[in-house]
């Protein structure tokens, strides 16, 4: 299947990830920093078996981050008026590092309205429990601007933001951009009015 405007779909790796818990532990397993038992003696096919496991499992972990970044990019837009706020390596929230965006599993843009001295934060997370999440923060340096009914439902405002998650999520048919692509909508539009 390939992508249409309404539908994503994930590259295969990812796909095999998302949906099969067997292969989702064993590419955990071998992207953990520290592999805790191997057997003592390989001979030169396990070796070569090995690493070639190992670079599957990177290969998922970076197609995971790029379908992360593709998918925001499918669903938020900036909002109009606002500036990008560069990406940059020293914020773990803006770093492109792929081994970060694999831990913390989202993605995020933020973009500034400097005639007010404000921020938004706009997020997408996957999560490998089969669940898409967006969120959203706006701030005015260290005061959150949107509050508890800032964002219309179905956002729920939670731990000082707003989000907006479908955990009812099938990927083999291609995800349904449609929903997402409203909620964020929703939320560009309220921001645009600050």
């Amino acid at each position: 299947m390939t992508d249409t405007a309404d539908r994503f779909v994930f590259r295969e790796s990812v796909l095999s990830y998302l949906e099969k818990p067997e292969i989702r532990h064993a590419v955990n397993l071998l992207l953990d920093r520290k592999i805790g038992y191997l057997p003592q003696v390989f001979d030169h096919g396990q070796i070569t078996d090995f690493y070639t496991a190992c670079l599957a499992a990177r290969q998922t972990q970076i197609e995971f981050v790029m379908d992360m970044a593709d998918l925001w990019h499918r669903i938020w837009r900036a909002p109009k008026g606002w500036t990008p706020v560069p990406l940059d390596p020293a914020d773990e929230d803006l770093n492109l590092d792929p081994v970060v965006r694999w831990d913390e599993q989202y993605f995020q843009c933020d973009f500034e309205l400097k005639s007010k001295g404000m921020r938004a934060s706009l997020w997408l997370w996957l999560t490998d429990l089969s669940e898409v999440e967006l969120g959203v923060d706006v701030m005015e340096g260290d005061i959150t601007v949107l509050r508890k009914g800032g964002l219309p439902s179905p956002w729920k405002w939670e731990d000082e933001q707003f989000s907006w998650e479908d955990k009812t999520i099938r990927y083999a048919n291609g995800l349904d951009l449609a929903p997402f692509r409203a909620a964020a909508e929703a939320a560009l539009e309220r921001i645009e009015r600050l």
